[in-house]
């Protein structure tokens, strides 16, 4: 079922550093936060402030995130929550639609010592606009959980406010989770798949009239290790040629159809129409065994590597390409696009595969692994996606 799988949809994605950019239609301005350690002080982060003018004109209002990636396992950003404002580091996740933060309270707890270490956490006590819901709330991932409490409180990415949020403070943190460098997730979905439920952060920023655009975008460059994330609108330099969308397949989730998938060293497809949902919070490409399993024996697998498979690093060159076809158009991905070369040891390097079977998962998630090759804009107006070939 889609409508409940795509609420499982949180895998590794990718650890990044962090500039933004505020545009009035082409004016922008550049903050730029490296960040290389979630549990660094505050006095070491590389600050460079910029600013770049490029045009007078309009009002157009927009965010740009220019994100680094540095591990190839999940992307991050600054989330400010409350009066003063207190930061925390927060994944930006298409696949879910709620907005959490790890509670404070969680550190009287000797089982989050360890936790407490290496993460921040937010304080309700020290807000002067939090207010009280109360009510007590879930929120199931594909590989862990959460549980919170509801509280309405104003927060801000890089300079885009929204007031009187409805967020979970994380009382309770899976394991799958706590090992990871953040302190959080920002829901990009819709409201219907909230567990709250309550509009997420960006539909509030569209309603207040902080973001002028229901759009948002993200571009993941591979060859260069950046990325960013745009709200209000898609950044003209990052992508060349037109844009093909695609509509949703559900009013409520960032599903379309895809009209078949192909090998190019195989002569029948190994899928036809099938869903897929388009995943920020997602590495690679995932699919049901049927479909998933065809793909990497044609590409020589050598056997698993984990929950991945491996393949000989010696013949990359050899290797087929894999088509992907939306909207009648052809989404190619070559073996530069869909095979990581992990290093192993100093001297030793293994590559695997970006294809994920995943029993019980029937349809598609494609994720940064295909946003990487082609620049994604999410369009809460017209209920589509548009992909255009990334710079």
């Amino acid at each position: 079922n889609p409508a409940i799988m795509l609420k499982f949809s949180l895998l590794l994605v990718i650890l990044i550093t962090v500039p933004f950019t505020l545009a009035k239609r082409k004016k922008h301005t550049t903050v730029s936060l490296d960040v290389k350690e979630l549990d660094i002080p505050d006095s070491s982060l590389n600050t460079e402030d910029t600013i770049r003018v490029l045009s007078e004109d309009g009002s157009e209002r927009n965010v740009s995130a220019h994100l680094r990636n540095i591990l190839n396992l999940y992307y991050i950003g600054w989330l400010q929550i409350g009066t003063p404002p207190q930061r925390v580091l927060v994944i930006f996740d298409t696949g879910s639609a709620d907005l959490w933060v790890a509670s404070s309270t969680l550190c009287t707890n000797e089982t989050y010592r360890s936790y407490c270490k290496k993460h921040r956490t937010y304080d309700n006590t020290e807000s002067t606009t939090y207010v009280e819901d109360g009510r007590k709330v879930r929120v199931d991932y594909l590989t862990s959980s959460i549980e919170g409490i509801v509280g309405k409180e104003d927060i801000s990415v890089y300079g885009l406010g929204v007031k009187g949020q409805l967020f979970i403070e994380a009382t309770d943190i899976g394991r799958g989770l706590q090992s990871l460098n953040y302190d959080g997730i920002f829901g990009l979905g819709f409201t219907d798949i909230s567990s709250i439920p309550a509009d997420p952060p960006f539909i509030n920023m569209i309603n207040q009239k902080t973001v002028d655009k229901p759009v948002f975008a993200f571009y993941f460059s591979k060859t260069n290790k950046k990325a960013e994330l745009t709200l209000g609108g898609v950044d003209d330099r990052h992508y060349r040629g037109d844009f093909t969308f695609a509509r949703l397949a559900a009013s409520n989730f960032w599903l379309i159809r895809v009209g078949g998938i192909s090998v190019s060293s195989l002569p029948e497809p190994v899928a036809n129409v099938t869903l897929a949902a388009v995943d920020s919070g997602t590495a690679f490409i995932l699919g049901p065994p049927t479909i998933m399993d065809p793909i990497n024996n044609a590409i020589g697998k050598l056997g698993p590597g984990g929950v991945f498979y491996l393949v000989d690093c010696d013949k990359l060159d050899e290797l087929p390409t894999v088509n992907i076809l939306i909207n009648g158009t052809t989404f190619s991905l070559e073996p530069r696009d869909y095979i990581k070369k992990v290093k192993v040891s100093s001297h030793t390097y293994v590559c695997r595969s970006g294809f994920r079977g995943t029993e019980g998962l029937d349809f598609l998630v494609l994720g940064v692994m295909f946003m990487q090759k082609y620049y994604t804009q999410f369009d809460f107006g017209q209920n589509r996606i548009g992909f255009a070939l990334a710079n």
